[in-house]
């Protein structure tokens, strides 16, 4: 174990990068010959093999080799923050932070996010806004693609590391003119009977919708709308054409809307934002004054 070395280290995760032995030796100006020696004295120190070699094709990782690229990616990146941390940048390190964030929690950290870009200028922070289920960002974030991540969860879906930082409430909206408003309570069976405006299928934010209507008793009303257009959505419920279930702090937020909640017999139940951090984060001061500003900011907003 002691004749493992950096240099084999981060060959080893740049041919998996450039996707082979040729590639890689290419692109880092160094002979094929040469990549190959790192790559076998490192499974010689690993005593496995990385790779399944291939006459005439690439090859291809073992499982061992799996396991040992999402170590390596780790414990290269933690090198890079030691750099910077012990450095302050003096190293010649750019520092990079990758993190994703649900469109709709955005909305909520904006600002502080922007304000810890002006408090540290030399860091580059890649977003990533593209709805995903909580199970593929947390793998994201354990295979080191990911530095922080912000989702949407059901209660009681369990997700590793992960720590709820606020909660969402639900209701459901319609048009001021449409008839259910004029009772003093909606019941499940009146919501089952009437048409919902719908996120799509695909939409990681329709799927716990669902299941909150469900969990409510108000499940399986008929669809008289699928899209993912929030704009569509509204104009559809203002035409009377279903209800719609969304976030209560979206409506509040946008009174212009003109949107009536209705006075549900059961509430739905709500929904958790969740943040999870790779691990060796605790120790990488920045990343934690990044989380610590976010989880304010997500605190404070109503």
């Amino acid at each position: 174990m002691s004749g493992i070395t950096l240099r084999q280290l981060e060959i080893f995760a740049q041919v998996v990068e450039h996707g082979s032995f040729r590639r890689c030796a290419e692109r880092i100006g160094v002979s094929q010959v040469s990549i190959s020696e790192h790559v076998r004295e490192l499974e010689s120190r690993l005593g496995a093999s990385l790779f399944a070699r291939h006459s005439g094709s690439a090859s291809t990782l073992t499982a061992e080799g799996e396991r040992a690229h999402r170590r390596v990616v780790a414990i290269l990146a933690d090198l890079k923050d030691l750099m910077w941390d012990v450095g302050g940048g003096r190293a010649g390190v750019t520092r990079n932070m990758a993190i994703a964030i649900h469109p709709f929690v955005m909305r909520h950290v904006g600002a502080a996010l922007g304000e810890f870009k002006h408090q540290h200028p030399d860091i580059e922070i890649r977003l990533d806004l593209t709805p995903a289920s909580a199970d593929a960002l947390a793998s994201r974030v354990n295979q080191r693609d990911l530095d922080l991540a912000y989702f949407f969860a059901f209660d009681g879906q369990r997700i590793p590391d992960s720590v709820l930082v606020r909660v969402e409430p639900l209701a459901i909206f319609v048009s001021p003119t449409h008839p259910l408003t004029l009772k003093p309570v909606v019941t499940t069976a009146d919501i089952r009977a009437t048409p919902a405006v719908h996120l799509t299928g695909g939409n990681v934010l329709r799927t716990l919708v669902d299941r909150a209507l469900e969990q409510a008793g108000a499940g399986g009303s008929p669809i008289a709308l699928e899209t993912d257009e929030y704009g569509l959505i509204l104009s559809s419920v203002h035409r009377n054409l279903g209800f719609v279930c969304m976030f209560m702090s979206a409506s509040q937020e946008s009174p212009a809307d003109g949107l009536f909640q209705l006075p549900l017999e059961h509430p739905l139940p709500a929904l958790q934002v969740r943040q999870v951090m790779r691990h060796s984060a605790n120790h990488d001061s920045l990343l934690v004054a990044l989380r610590e500003a976010l989880g304010k900011s997500l605190a404070q907003q109503p």
